[in-house]
């Protein structure tokens, strides 16, 4: 009997992870702004960590979420319309809830990440 031994999923997702971000990146640069799915709102463009690997991938400013298909970003360089991006842009760069909290960090950048799964 042969044993075969399959390498870690992290060895076979991340030049995949690192090919995609490539991609999002290149699609998305110059000041593109990004629209998602059918929708018709134009929503300004970050870098943000992916939470996956080490990859920045370009997303919303206003933190809506995307799903997990690149297919369905699109790039313009249509004026953004999304009210969310729009106070982003004018708070420098913070987005503010309701009563002027400011909205926490879904990730925490490296290396402070790994401490909170310690």
């Amino acid at each position: 009997m042969t044993v075969t031994t399959l390498p870690e999923p992290a060895m076979i997702l991340e030049p995949n992870l690192a090919n995609v971000a490539a991609t999002l990146r290149e699609k998305f640069d110059g000041g593109k702004r990004m629209v998602i799915g059918d929708s018709d709102v134009v929503h300004d463009v970050e870098l943000r960590p992916w939470g996956i690997g080490s990859e920045q991938v370009p997303q919303p400013a206003c933190h809506v979420g995307i799903g997990w298909n690149p297919l369905r970003l699109h790039a313009t360089w249509t004026s953004a319309t999304c009210g969310s991006c729009l106070r982003v842009r004018s708070t420098g760069g913070v987005l503010l809830l309701p009563g002027l909290a400011v909205q926490p960090p879904l990730w925490v950048p490296e290396p402070r990440q790994e401490a909170l799964f310690a």
